[in-house]
């Protein structure tokens, strides 16, 4: 007999007896759980050694259709709004593309007919100035011009506060500069003064910019030079056969330079030049060159300059 509460040893316990089994009851039981131990021993050997060829194979990815695309809104969009600066870009965009070219910066820059109608203005202004600027008590001996501003003045004043009155007005010109003077005293007193000057005018360049068109054919060659001529007389100056000197080409067109000599007071010579230029003669004006013969007369050695096609 076996005592199981031994928590309570004062108490009265009933007597527990241990019971046979029937006979044949126990080997039942062993076989019963020898097969659930070899069931489970094959069911862990397959599992282990035949595992790899059922494992789970990875399953296909399924792309969806892509969306059908939404048809088209039959109703038509409404344009942005537009603000008022808007439309003033567009009508200056517009402004600008058909607004005429700017003007050239310079005479380099020039067209040859643009240069032709500089060279003409240029002379012009540059006897009308000088004649402007110079006082009573200065006579010139040599005037010289060459396109587009250098200039060269050889004269005799009075005294040197006339020469320094002349300087000052040479130097008030349009873009004037004067880079070279000399002076020395002459005469038996020593007072008056005999003086040259080197400089430089720039004339705007706007008023040359937009001409009508200067270059001639060869057809055209012939009259335009006779008209030049033509022009001398009628400001009563004498003028001879302009002469071929030299001739290049030059971007299309044929470049050709003529020397011609002019007579004349230097009143004449200056209408003779303001004649051409409103004329807007196809003959331009590369240099010119006035030396006094006396009191009143001078001659003009004119290089003139004709483009051609």
């Amino acid at each position: 007999m076996i005592r199981v509460n031994l928590l309570k040893p004062l108490q009265a316990q009933r007597p527990m007896t241990l019971v046979d089994e029937p006979k044949g009851v126990g080997k039942r039981l062993a076989f019963a759980l020898l097969g659930l131990a070899v069931i489970g021993g094959l069911y862990f050997f397959l599992q282990k050694h035949g595992g790899k060829e059922k494992e789970v194979q990875p399953q296909p990815v399924v792309v969806a259709p892509p969306p059908k695309p939404e048809p088209p809104s039959l109703e038509p969009k409404r344009p942005a709004p537009v603000s008022v600066d808007a439309v003033e870009e567009i009508v200056r965009e517009a402004t600008a593309e058909f607004a005429e070219p700017p003007p050239p910066a310079g005479y380099a820059d020039f067209t040859p007919s643009q240069r032709i109608a500089y060279q003409l203005l240029a002379g012009t202004r540059i006897l009308r100035d000088l004649q402007a600027a110079t006082p009573p008590e200065i006579g010139f001996a040599q005037v010289v011009f060459t396109a587009p501003g250098e200039f060269y003045v050889r004269g005799l004043a009075a005294t040197e506060e006339d020469l320094q009155r002349f300087q000052a007005a040479l130097t008030a010109l349009p873009g004037a500069t004067i880079r070279k003077n000399q002076s020395r005293p002459v005469g038996a007193a020593k007072t008056a003064r005999e003086f040259s000057f080197l400089g430089k005018v720039d004339y705007p360049v706007a008023e040359a910019a937009r001409p009508e068109n200067r270059v001639v054919t060869r057809d055209q060659l012939a009259a335009a030079l006779k008209g030049f001529s033509g022009t001398a007389k009628e400001a009563g100056v004498s003028l001879q056969d302009p002469k071929l000197q030299k001739s290049t080409s030059v971007g299309g067109f044929e470049r050709m330079l003529y020397k011609a000599e002019a007579r004349g007071d230097y009143a004449h010579l200056q209408a003779f030049l303001e004649k051409i230029r409103d004329a807007q003669s196809s003959v331009g004006v590369l240099r010119l060159a006035l030396e006094a013969r006396g009191d009143e007369k001078m001659i003009a050695s004119l290089d003139l300059l004709v483009y051609a096609q």
